[in-house]
């Protein structure tokens, strides 16, 4: 009984190192998408205040407020998804990069294929194909990104320790 118990409490340090890990690399990561993020706002402004028109007709056309609030939404997701990422390391296949781009791509279709199914489906009178495709191609290109880099910071975390 004192070996299970033993083995228990040990798997319970392993997992809280994790997530301490996890949280870290998702830290870095909500960092890193919120600058994608603005950076994909500041180089396609127009497509991106199209859908948010009638949002910042509520902030009177003042797209700070807006910006703001995506920008905590996204480092709160890059949190969650550095703590998933803690729980998932073990199960993912790969090492280093291979494991970063496996997990960016999982992290693309767990968060932007339903929001693009959600904004097509929404948005069928005024739909813009060019917005979806920058979209796609756009949180394809971040998620691996981040992928990537929780992959590298989670490992750096480690190396530390």
């Amino acid at each position: 009984m004192a070996i299970l118990l033993r083995h228990i409490l040990l798997y319970v340090e392993v997992i809280k190192l994790r997530l301490k890990k996890g949280l870290i690399a998702g830290f870095f990561a909500g960092i890193v998408r919120v600058i994608l993020n603005l950076l994909k706002y500041k180089m396609f402004k127009s497509y991106y205040l199209l859908p948010a028109s009638l949002y910042l007709q509520k902030l009177d056309g003042d797209p700070t407020q807006w910006l703001v609030q995506t920008g905590v939404i996204d480092l709160m997701v890059g949190i969650l998804f550095g703590l998933l990422y803690g729980l998932l390391v073990n199960a993912l296949p790969g090492t280093g990069i291979k494991k970063g781009i496996g997990y960016g791509f999982v992290i693309w279709i767990i968060c932007e294929w339903p929001s693009l199914i959600v904004a097509c489906t929404s948005m069928r009178e005024m739909i813009n194909w060019g917005l979806m495709a920058l979209w796609g191609i756009g949180g394809l290109i971040s998620s691996l990104v981040i992928g990537i880099g929780i992959v590298f910071i989670y490992d750096a975390v480690l190396k530390t320790r």
